[in-house]
């Protein structure tokens, strides 16, 4: 009912329904100082009407409640949700944010009475009604990992897995989906040889690999993994669903 009201209001009145486009930044290019070349060198972004003129068409400028002549645009390049535009023919003042922008020829209406012409400025009613902001899809973000960790031990000086080692592997498989990352990581318990951190890890990711493991990495720590005897961590990232 509203849309209705402002259109009939318009047509009493004169005006073009449609509503115009707006200024709503500068962009300038190149490095400071901006003045250098001129004019030609700022780039205005125009949000409005879903009707998209053409390229190298002029527009005309009108600012609300003044009697200046901002000057004439013309379309450079057009976008999905905007159009770029630069200053042609300069008027009493400088385009700026917020000016109304219309296609040249079509600024200027005829009243009702078709005696005279009127100002292109919109009354206050319909200028309260703005492009509805073009909202950008949402972004998906990545499924939740969920994690789990657990510990392996080892006897002193050994790097054999022991029966229990190979059945807690067996079984965290079988319960684990076949895209999960596996992480070993052992580090040089006191009064051990360094060399055995890494024959713990191939040990238990020779075993991963035969009962099925795709993703097995090896990591080493600065210090041991447990305090009380040899130990490799071992940890499991599982996608989220």
């Amino acid at each position: 009912m509203r849309t209705v009201f402002l259109v009939l209001l318009c047509s009493s009145l004169g005006f073009s329904a449609e509503v115009p486009w707006r200024i709503t930044r500068v962009v300038r290019q190149g490095l400071p100082p901006y003045e250098e070349p001129g004019e030609s060198e700022r780039l205005y972004r125009l949000e409005g009407l879903p009707a998209k003129p053409k390229v190298g068409q002029r527009m005309v400028l009108k600012r609300a409640q003044s009697t200046l002549n901002p000057g004439t645009l013309e379309v450079l390049r057009i976008e999905a949700d905007h159009l770029l535009a630069k200053l042609v023919q300069r008027g009493d003042t400088y385009p700026l944010k917020g000016d109304s922008v219309w296609l040249e020829g079509v600024a200027t209406a005829k009243p009702a009475s078709g005696k005279g012409s009127v100002s292109p400025t919109v009354p206050s009613k319909v200028t309260a009604i703005k492009p509805s902001p073009v909202k950008a899809a949402p972004v998906k973000a990545p499924p939740p990992t969920r994690l789990f960790t657990d510990t392996i031990f080892f006897l002193k000086g050994q790097a054999a897995l022991s029966p229990g080692g190979q059945q807690k592997l067996k079984t965290w498989v079988q319960r684990t989906d076949k895209a999960a990352r596996w992480t070993l990581t052992a580090g040089p318990f006191p009064g051990e040889v360094a060399s055995l951190n890494g024959s713990r890890t191939r040990a238990i990711a020779e075993e991963l690999r035969r009962l099925g493991v795709e993703q097995v990495v090896e990591e080493a720590a600065a210090g041991p993994v447990s305090k009380e005897k040899p130990a490799v961590e071992v940890k499991v990232e599982v996608p989220g669903r």
